[in-house]
């Protein structure tokens, strides 16, 4: 029996897919640690630039869901003083989940994330 081999088998750890994965990997653990999720912001833009279309597209989704969470948890911090902080922080967390979830997902399909500059899931 004769196998038939990929002809150009692509080394493990080369491709933006697992970096683009790792970044939401961080992103979840962020939510015990903060800081991964700020080393993943750093590897997003890092990578941005030298991406192919699709992982580019998970880059900026990525960059944008850290940016807006940092503005949803300060001004839910602020705003904790009159109760309504905390809903915003709670919003944060289901909404970071749900772009998380959403992106890894897309990335796992080998998908581009179809709108990537979106405040929305």
């Amino acid at each position: 029996m004769s196998e038939t081999l990929d002809p150009a088998p692509r080394p493990q750890g080369t491709n933006n897919t697992d970096i683009v994965k790792l970044v939401y990997l961080l992103y979840f653990a962020g939510f015990i640690t903060g800081l991964t999720a700020v080393i993943g912001v750093v590897m997003a833009y890092l990578r941005r630039d030298q991406a192919d279309p699709v992982a580019a597209s998970h880059f900026t989704y990525q960059i944008r869901t850290f940016w807006i969470g940092v503005l949803m948890i300060v001004s839910g911090t602020i705003l904790a003083m009159i109760m309504i902080g905390f809903l915003i922080i709670a919003f944060w967390i289901v909404w970071t989940i749900v772009r998380c979830v959403k992106g890894f997902l897309l990335m796992n399909d080998g998908k581009p994330v179809p709108e990537p500059e979106t405040w929305l899931w």
